[in-house]
């Protein structure tokens, strides 16, 4: 992609601004997309089960009437998500960003990327099923564009290793091919979100009484 002047500067690879404005735009999509289904959890290629190891849940013997043996049953075990809420979000991107240290200009690539998805007739929206797999491989695609010295994918899976390299590699083509491998990011696109997430951090500022945007 184009990269704005500055480029992916390492000295300055972390920043609370950043991660708090990517963070409040990612939960906006949030609530945008529960709002147009009507608050119901949709399934999507991006759920987080997808992505797993699956484990299984073998519950206690039952004897059935007439029946000598005994009867077990056997369930997935469901994975607690955490919902999707801005500190969430910002919680999950700062282990990420700090764990892989990654440049601050990442976090707004991953965003572009998200909001990319979550457009068009092949639209995927973010629900509470899917959000950490496509935050996390939103950032991970990013940091492979954005970044001269890319992190790769074994080093996102040992950051979060809820996700083993072998679903977090086939969650990558899935979130490519999602996306029809359009991954170029144009310098009138970056400037764009640069400029939206400097005024969410100018509101915030201003709600605060402190004067500026930060940035």
């Amino acid at each position: 992609m184009e990269k704005t002047p500055g480029g992916a500067n390492k000295g300055r690879w972390y920043h609370d601004d950043h991660l708090w404005s990517v963070s409040e735009a990612l939960a906006r999509l949030m609530r945008h997309s529960v709002s147009e289904v009507d608050g119901k959890t949709i399934n999507t290629p991006f759920d987080i089960e997808n992505f797993m190891e699956r484990t299984y849940v073998v519950s206690a013997p039952s004897f059935p009437i007439g029946c000598p043996l005994p009867c077990y049953a056997q369930r997935e075990r469901q994975i607690a998500v955490p919902e999707p809420t801005r500190s969430n979000f910002q919680a999950f991107l700062r282990q990420l960003v700090i764990g892989a240290r990654l440049a601050p200009e990442c976090m707004i690539v991953a965003l572009i990327y998200v909001d990319r998805l979550s457009r068009g007739k092949r639209a995927v929206r973010l629900s509470s099923r899917n959000w950490i797999p496509i935050t996390m491989i939103a950032l991970l695609t990013a940091s492979k564009v954005w970044e001269d010295r890319p992190t790769w994918n074994g080093k996102f899976s040992a950051l979060f290793p809820a996700l083993p390299l072998r679903g977090l590699n086939r969650l990558e083509f899935t979130f490519h091919a999602q996306l029809q491998f359009n991954l170029h990011i144009s310098r009138s696109v970056y400037t764009k979100y640069f400029f939206a997430l400097r005024s969410l951090q100018h509101k915030r500022a201003t709600r605060s009484g402190i004067g500026g945007g930060g940035g």
